[in-house]
């Protein structure tokens, strides 16, 4: 099997056909938003290096690289300060198919803002912490907001459960407050990225 990417014919996996000629050369950061796409849902070392891609596909449509960069030019992406990430699931959560339907371009920031950095925190559930000393109240709850460059405590607690409801409670909180506060600084469709978001937000409550 062809290994890499083929300019002007198909990619690697037999699955994205570059059909605008010149345009690594013409525009190099449209190819590379597309190219990454179809690296994400079918490079076998994409997935076994970053588990959330398991299972994620592109649709048909966008196989083809000129739908792609028609869909592309008519969002309002110019306007997102700093890094801009294509995301598949702000929308809606969970999603595993890159579509017209369920995209958007957003911040790098608000992207990772979302991430669920489970091979970060070992076996205790996410906001939640264990002190190293024997105290009573063991388990400690912390979030990190945007801008912070440490955690901060919500509180102690002597079960891992208390802890880590407490912290889906601020988490579900943050979320809500970065959904009333969204601006095209952040998002090329503001009220679906909006919606999304307190999607999130219930989510955060109960998981």
């Amino acid at each position: 099997m062809t290994t890499g990417l083929v300019r002007g014919g198909v990619l690697a996996y037999g699955k994205g056909i570059n059909d605008v000629p010149g345009l690594t050369s013409s525009n190099p950061k449209l190819y590379r938003i597309w190219r990454h796409m179809i690296e994400r849902a079918y490079d076998p070392k994409v997935r076994e290096r970053y588990s959330t891609y398991e299972g994620v596909t592109v649709c048909d449509e966008w196989l083809r690289c000129s739908n792609f960069i028609e869909w592309v030019e008519n969002q309002n992406y110019h306007t997102i300060e700093g890094k801009v990430d294509l995301d598949k699931d702000i929308i809606v959560p969970g999603n595993k198919v890159y579509c017209p339907e369920n995209c958007v371009f957003v911040a790098h920031w608000l992207n990772a803002f979302l991430t669920d950095c489970a091979a970060q925190r070992g076996d205790l559930p996410i906001g939640v912490t264990m002190r190293k000393d024997t105290r009573q109240k063991r388990y400690i709850a912390q979030i990190r907001k945007r801008g912070q460059s440490r955690q901060k405590t919500l509180g102690y607690f002597h079960t891992i459960d208390e802890a880590h409801k407490c912290y889906r409670e601020a988490r579900y909180e943050y979320i809500m407050e970065v959904a009333d506060n969204i601006s095209e600084k952040e998002t090329s469709d503001v009220e679906r990225t909006k919606e999304g978001l307190r999607l999130h937000a219930d989510l955060a409550r109960i998981t």
